[in-house]
């Protein structure tokens, strides 16, 4: 049996174990494996994923079950004066009850508590509308009428307040024409359940009417079935019939041809370019042609998947396409987090990752037709389909990025561009960063100099487009301002931001806990001073107790996670405590729990979830999955470099002398 199924299949177990008391945690070290054990009044981590308005209402999403003095599982609405409208239940109901069913009395009376398993990842408000579509984890959902399975995905009616499934009439065995899912594979062994598989629907785009439709919608998580549809990982959705949707697979083929059923790994962001043409990016393989993980991806539903990114791109120091670079061409190594179309050329990507370009003397290119001096975390690509020819794309736009990860982007203005079309002119970004860099080049010896240009302690940043210049500017959001949010050590991101650009407001939500993980700041140019306005945000999380049933050291030595007593396995990413995804070993990347990131400089990562310092005599680049030994002529001192310091003085001056003495000896006279 599949090591996941099996931990799975205990974690449900020890859900049953849920109380409303609350535990400390405390971090005991085995070995080289930390574990969480509960001894005593654990608050269970909570954090806000989505913000998006509708119709003047705000609609908030995350991994929470309380919101100010309401119980509201994962999902609430605030009405046009920031206050409670209406709460949701949002969870995993059905699968809890079902352990509670052969448990003991006092596990059924904590049943009320089941809903606290779920999460709410993407919340999208088309405004042409009135529904707004949830994804995430979870299978059911109440509204004030009943109870319904639904599978990852739902459709919210914002008059009715009700929740409608979105689903195939036909019905399927486990309820699978219902929403998104995940089901046992060939290799999974005969002991594997579908009942207990879990999928995730980590983002939704909707496609049609520049995005204020879902008439037509683009679906990315971990799954491998669309109400019945086999689909891995993302699937195109028409609901212009509702009762009776149309699922596309998202494939490598074309132009009429049989498509694959998707891609192997997790999806993570996905951002329409076109009519029917979306890019989409995260971290997985394509099923159809080798388990390289792919980063961001091109694909129509004339032309199927092109102009692929992925981790290969780093053995090539020329790119083998016409300036400007394609999507394709750009060196990136790392998950892609976010994405968003900034122009009707122009592609903004966002995660964790850098400008992995191999600069050496040797290089005849010019680095400006090529690509940027240099970025992280932050990118701008080519979003056209004339092999970048049209593109915009401009090689001084954006210089530099985060000191962490991107998370989001919110358009919060919009002006007319010269071509006529719409562009964005401010953007906010968010994630998990302190500091915004710049970079410049050195010419001397082609390494990429970094500096800070300014701080951001508030994990949020934005880029104001110059028309004068045609480029990004970054600026901070609130600078050295008296009233800005004061964030701790313990706050580790904002996972999304949006602004009410009518009246000024700027909402940002994620795992800031001194903040109760969601603010509303009145910004500079309104009536309203400059500052913090007052939101019912005392977000909380359950408890969880300790389990007698298993030893997460013991199952593949895996961490266990206090939202559900759940083990994630090492070199594995688990959202919620809910769902474990594998992440590709042997590829540089470095996995925990929470993140997906990239094996640091100075060490290097064998496999996902194992990561080593670099010893003396060694260097490791970003990204390492083994060591460089240095050679004799190069200085590396101290364990964990990067590169070495310099050719050692001693040994080159010895060098020139041993070739001076070389050539006495060879031009002596006779």
């Amino acid at each position: 049996m599949d090591p996941r199924r099996f931990l799975f299949a205990w974690a449900l177990s020890c859900l049953a174990t849920v109380l409303t008391q609350a535990y400390d945690v405390q971090l005991e070290v085995s070995g080289t494996l930390p574990q969480l054990c509960f001894t005593s009044e654990d608050i269970v981590p909570k954090y806000v994923n989505s913000i998006c308005q509708h119709h003047g209402k705000t609609y908030l999403g995350g991994f929470f079950n309380r919101f100010g003095n309401q119980s509201a599982q994962h999902f609430v609405v605030l009405d046009s004066d920031d206050k409670i409208d209406w709460v949701g239940t949002i969870g995993i109901t059905t699968t809890l009850q079902r352990v509670l069913e052969s448990s003991d009395t006092e596990n059924v009376a904590n049943s009320q508590n089941a809903s606290f398993l779920g999460l709410v990842n993407s919340i999208v408000c088309p405004e042409e509308e009135d529904y707004v579509y949830i994804g995430g984890i979870f299978t059911t959902v109440t509204d004030d009428e009943s109870e319904q399975t639904v599978n990852n995905i739902v459709r919210f009616n914002t008059n009715s307040r009700t929740f409608e499934p979105i689903k195939v009439p036909e019905p399927l065995v486990n309820e699978t024409n219902i929403g998104f899912t995940q089901h046992c594979g060939p290799g999974d062994g005969d002991d594997c359940v579908d009942d207990e598989q879990v999928a995730m629907v980590r983002t939704i785009k909707c496609a049609s009417n520049g995005g204020d439709s879902c008439q037509t919608m683009f679906v990315g998580g971990y799954f491998d079935k669309a109400m019945g549809t086999p689909v891995k990982g993302i699937a195109m959705v028409d609901l212009t019939n509702f009762s009776n949707p149309i699922v596309t697979p998202i494939g490598d083929k074309g132009g009429g041809g049989e498509a694959s059923e998707g891609v192997d790994g997790l999806v993570m962001t996905i951002e329409a370019v076109d009519d029917g043409e979306v890019v989409f990016g995260g971290i997985y393989d394509d099923p159809s042609e080798s388990d390289v993980p792919y980063l961001l991806t091109r694909w129509s539903d004339d032309k199927g998947a092109r102009c692929v990114l992925n981790r290969n791109m780093l053995d090539q120091t020329v790119c083998a396409v016409d300036t400007p670079p394609l999507i394709c061409c750009e060196l990136i190594f790392g998950p892609v987090y976010a994405s968003l179309k900034i122009s009707q050329t122009d592609l903004l990507v966002g995660g964790e990752f850098i400008n992995t370009f191999d600069l050496h003397p040797g290089m005849t290119i010019n680095l400006a037709d090529w690509l940027q001096l240099g970025y992280q975390n932050l990118a701008i690509v080519s979003a056209t389909d004339d092999d970048g020819a049209s593109s915009d794309f401009q090689s001084q736009s954006l210089v530099g990025g985060p000191d962490g990860d991107v998370r989001s982007f919110t358009c919060s203005e919009k002006i007319t561009d010269i071509d006529g079309y719409e562009r964005c002119s401010v953007v906010y970004i968010t994630g998990s960063f302190n500091n915004w860099m710049s970079f410049s080049l050195n010419t001397t010896t082609l390494a990429i100099d970094k500096e800070v240009a300014f701080a951001t302690p508030q994990h949020i940043a934005k880029l104001i487009f110059n028309t004068e210049t045609r480029g990004y500017e970054p600026q901070a959001v609130f600078g050295d301002s008296a009233t800005a949010p004061k964030f701790k050590v313990q706050d580790v991101s904002v996972n999304t931001a949006f602004v009410d650009s009518e009246h000024q407001k700027l909402y940002f939500g994620g795992d800031f806990p001194s903040l109760n993980n969601l603010q509303l700041y009145q910004l500079a140019g309104t009536d309203n001073a400059e500052g913090p306005l007052n939101i019912p945000n005392e977000i909380y999380g359950n408890v969880s107790t300790d389990s007698d049933f298993y030893d997460c050291l013991v199952e593949n030595e895996a961490t266990e996670l206090s939202g559900a007593n759940f083990c994630c396995r090492r070199g594995s990413y688990c959202p919620g405590g809910l769902v474990d995804i594998s992440c590709p070993d042997g590829w540089g990347f470095l996995c925990k729990s929470n993140s997906i990131g990239i094996c640091p400089e100075g060490s290097y990562c064998p496999t996902a979830g194992t990561e080593k310092k670099c010893d003396k005599g060694e260097v490791c680049r970003l990204g390492a999955i083994e060591p460089r030994p240095c050679e004799f002529w190069e200085l590396c001192p101290d364990p964990g470099m990067e590169r070495p310091l310099r050719v050692s003085g001693a040994l080159l001056g010895l060098m020139v002398l041993s070739a001076m003495f070389t050539l006495l000896i060879a031009f002596r006279p006779c």
